[in-house]
């Protein structure tokens, strides 16, 4: 099945109800199961043979002081024993440390 709807470029204005995912041409985008103004993709994007980047995002409703952070978890069945922040709420760099949750 080819998809040829691409996501906007600010995931703020993904036009998908809240709690839904949904497959574009370059990416998946998901809404807050919480809220319908927050957002989350992945994205593969690159104009050229050589500059192309999975983009992993969030999006909140304009409120950079709020905004969502980025992080990765690992789980040893049913919960979380592992998390790295990767972009804190505004913007921070936390590097690839991890810490027991």
């Amino acid at each position: 099945m080819a998809f040829t709807n691409w996501l906007p470029k600010y995931g703020s204005s993904i036009a998908i109800p809240a709690k839904t995912m949904a497959l574009f041409a370059d990416g998946l985008a998901i809404k807050s199961p919480a809220t319908a103004n927050d957002a989350a993709w992945l994205r593969f994007v690159g104009t050229g043979e050589a500059d192309s980047v999975l983009e992993i995002a969030t999006s909140d409703d304009a409120n950079n002081a709020n905004a969502e952070k980025i992080v990765a978890r690992q789980y040893n069945g049913s919960s979380a024993i592992y998390e790295a922040t990767l972009l804190g709420k505004i913007g921070d760099v936390y590097g690839a440390t991890s810490f027991p949750v």
